[in-house]
């Protein structure tokens, strides 16, 4: 079911690492400073935060799935195979194929990575003159149009269920943990992220 929601803007423009890669190496730092110290850092997290909706949406629906499972809920293959329908091995070595592709563009990019394109805070004045900010509407970036505002309220309820995860996992029984995520990937919030 998840894997199968499509949402058209992605379907007709869809976003891929090249297509990302290619926007930050067309930045242009601007020489005109639009913001103060305060809105700037403020802008520059909502930059951080439309980085990592754009990234996962460079990811096909089912790598996604596949990320966030691994990465973000550390599944095992074994359940990851249960949840996916694909053998273990083949849940292990995709996840491995997508943390690749994801660590290589981050260290290829991202500042916080090691990267030397790409620095949030320099870029604030660049996305403010392409209108991927709105000053006016903030987590508003058109990065990814109407997306990243309930991306971006989905990604903090998924991370508090990665913690409420582990914690079953810890003190419960498998079942129970097993059951908790099974639920999670019915709702809202996990379909929108794998869509």
């Amino acid at each position: 079911m998840l894997i199968n929601e499509k949402n058209k803007d992605f379907v007709n423009h869809p976003l891929s690492f090249e297509i990302f890669g290619s926007d930050i190496d067309r930045y242009v730092a601007s020489s005109v400073d639009q913001t103060n110290p305060a809105e700037k850092k403020i802008f520059s997290e909502e930059l951080k935060l439309s980085c990592t909706n754009v990234l996962l949406q460079c990811l096909n629906p089912f790598d996604r799935l596949i990320f966030i499972l691994g990465t973000m809920f550390d599944v095992d293959s074994r359940l990851g195979s249960e949840i996916t329908g694909l053998s273990a091995d083949n849940f292990r070595q995709r996840l491995s194929r997508s943390r690749k592709v994801m660590s290589t563009f981050l260290s290829e990019y991202c500042e916080h990575a090691g990267g030397k394109k790409c620095n949030c805070m320099n870029r604030v004045n660049y996305a403010l003159s392409q209108h991927r900010i709105d000053p006016a509407l903030p987590y508003s970036s058109s990065l990814i149009p109407e997306r990243i505002s309930t991306s971006k309220s989905a990604m903090e309820n998924i991370d508090a269920a990665t913690a409420l995860y582990s914690n079953l996992l810890r003190h419960s029984s498998k079942q129970q943990a097993k059951e908790y995520l099974f639920n999670l990937l019915k709702t809202d919030d996990f379909s929108s992220l794998t869509k």
